[in-house]
């Protein structure tokens, strides 16, 4: 797992994002990505700039992390 993604039980105890979801969302991040594919399609480089965006979030901003309960949120916002 990258340094960057924790799983939502190593985090503080009430630290809680905009993008947090109540509970882990029942879909894993592989299906999530092929539904966001199917439906709302773009170029290959427009995923590659997503996730290029997603570790320089995670990099450049220590308080970021991406979790189980955040991570189909961040990637809807590309």
């Amino acid at each position: 797992m990258p340094p960057h993604f924790r799983e939502h039980a190593q985090l503080e105890p009430g630290v809680v994002t905009r993008f947090d979801a109540r509970t882990k969302p029942a879909i894993s991040v592989q299906q999530y990505l092929e539904r966001v594919c199917k439906y709302a399609p773009c170029s290959n480089q427009c995923y590659t700039m997503c996730l290029i965006y997603l570790e320089r979030v995670t990099l450049y901003n220590p308080q970021v992390f991406l979790t189980s309960i955040n991570v189909h949120r961040f990637l809807i916002t590309r």
